[in-house]
């Protein structure tokens, strides 16, 4: 069942592959790279971060602790 829900021209090329990105009409591709061109000058407005290496060392702690509870990732 669909809402009839369309998201705005280019989101659907997100996560496509390069040969999806070129073959889309050019209004479409001009949108997605506008998308990416705003996410990449305003990361932190759409959640991202630039990772630091405390950014990266506080991850790992979080990925090293779930994979001991869940015992099931390998850990040491």
């Amino acid at each position: 069942m669909s809402d009839g829900y369309q998201p705005p021209p280019g989101v659907g090329l997100l996560f496509a592959s390069r040969a999806e990105i070129e073959a889309v009409p050019p209004a479409e591709r001009e949108a997605y790279y506008r998308i990416v061109s705003d996410l990449l000058a305003h990361p932190k407005e759409y959640g991202f971060r630039r990772e630091t290496g405390a950014d990266l060392a506080e991850d790992y702690a979080v990925d090293r602790a779930l994979a001991g509870l869940n015992d099931d990732w390998g850990a040491p």
